[in-house]
């Protein structure tokens, strides 16, 4: 029982902690100072590390789960890795809104106007589900040790600052006036969803995947070329720090 309490502030304390990022990444002091001290790409390179060594490993236990129901059901199942297969769903779709949002940006007719005002509409719409899903994820991560679950908010957090930072280098104004509220909106809206719904642990499964796949691709475009924050010492100190970390678990007795 204690536990749970514990996991339960836990969860409150990191989306608090969550609504202060986009908070505080909309302020131009606190933004100088990420970039100034290369929080930017420490918190790339801690994203990458977590993915790497936390979530894919975690990924591969599940998708075994999975893979073995479904043989159960059917001895000739095309789709045999669902989840890795969200992963690339996961990755694939934030290159194709930035992909198409660079072309239509490039061009000044009154049509591409529009239809980049509407890439702006449908972004803004992902980011707070994306937060969403984020936060009842935290919310439902019951499985996760004390100190697993800690690693998880602060992982988190560093995500932010990397998806903020790409958001400020392409919508600047747009960021501070709408983007940042609509990421809190999400992030409220899913602790609530979180506390009143219990999805299914196949679907939390896709979730996990799906927010793996988009934190894999923010972290290393932030990271490769045509980035402002570009520092790979920082970079390789959070690569470093974090996969120190997350290996360390184990040893506290928190494994996942």
């Amino acid at each position: 029982m204690n536990i749970l309490l514990d996991k339960d502030l836990i969860s409150f304390v990191g989306l608090a902690l969550l609504i202060c990022v986009h908070i505080f990444c909309g302020k131009q002091t606190w933004w100088q100072f990420f970039e100034a001290h290369g929080w930017v790409s420490f918190s790339a390179g801690s994203s990458v590390a977590y993915v790497f060594i936390h979530v894919f490993p975690e990924i591969g236990v599940l998708q075994h789960q999975i893979s073995e129901t479904l043989n159960q059901q059917s001895s000739h199942h095309f789709f045999n890795q669902p989840l890795y297969l969200t992963v690339l769903v996961g990755i694939c779709l934030p290159y194709l809104l930035d992909t198409l949002e660079l072309r239509y940006t490039e061009h000044k007719n009154q049509q591409h106007k529009q239809i980049h005002k509407n890439i702006f509409l449908i972004r803004k719409l992902l980011y707070m589900l994306y937060n969403l899903m984020v936060a009842y994820m935290i919310v439902n991560r019951h499985s996760e040790g004390l100190l697993s679950m800690k690693m998880i908010v602060v992982v988190l957090a560093m995500h932010f600052i990397v998806l903020n930072a790409n958001f400020r280098e392409t919508y600047p104004e747009l960021f501070k006036k709408h983007i940042r509220w609509f990421a809190i909106i999400g992030l409220v809206l899913g602790a609530v969803l979180g506390k009143i719904t219990a999805l299914p642990s196949f679907t939390l499964s896709y979730l996990f995947a799906l927010i793996g796949g988009t934190l894999t691709y923010i972290a290393l475009k932030q990271e490769l070329p045509k980035t402002n924050h570009r520092s790979p010492f920082h970079f390789l100190a959070g690569v470093v720090c974090f996969s120190l970390l997350i290996l360390s678990i184990p040893y506290f007795g928190q494994t996942h």
